[in-house]
């Protein structure tokens, strides 16, 4: 069965946009307050603890984080040639993701995405595909850079530790 790209960049968007949620939800999770393991217990009635009512969560609204990363999240479709039990070559396709780095073009995804591949090409938020090359690769790491030429494209903002 082949997903067209449409549908491949759409499964892509839903999965950024779960893991997104996930996260930010997991950020804002209520700490209990810490208690001293010494104090003595007060025996008035205002001190009796009671059973909170159930309450649900209100998750934050993460479609300003979805909007603002999506065009520069990529789809990369990429073409190899595989061989079958009697050595027989065929061209396969396969599929990644990856993101701008950079508004000169270029890409950061996954080695295993592009690692033998004949042909590597990046879909970009609109649908737009693009020829790209690899400018670098690490397969210890498992990273992998590729160059795009296409105007007007949107990095993505990377955090900061400071």
């Amino acid at each position: 069965m082949k997903i067209s790209k449409i549908n491949y960049f759409k499964i892509l968007l839903v999965t950024v946009s779960v893991i997104v949620l996930f996260a930010l939800a997991a950020c804002t999770q209520a700490t209990a307050p810490a208690t001293s393991a010494n104090a003595a217990p007060d025996p008035s009635p205002s001190t009796v603890p009671t059973v909170p009512a159930q309450q649900n969560p209100v998750l934050p609204d993460f479609t300003s984080v979805l909007a603002k990363v999506k065009p520069s999240v990529v789809a990369i479709n990429t073409e190899l040639t595989g061989y079958d039990i009697f050595n027989r070559p065929y061209q396969q396709e396969a599929a990644g993701s990856g993101w701008i780095f950079d508004d000169s073009g270029l890409v950061v995804t996954n080695n295993h995405v592009i690692e033998g591949a004949n042909s590597i090409s990046v879909v970009l938020w609109d649908g737009q595909s693009i020829p790209a090359e690899v400018v670098g690769a690490d397969a210890l790491s498992d990273i992998a850079v590729l160059k795009i030429n296409a105007p007007n494209l949107i990095k993505m903002d990377i955090g900061d530790t400071s």
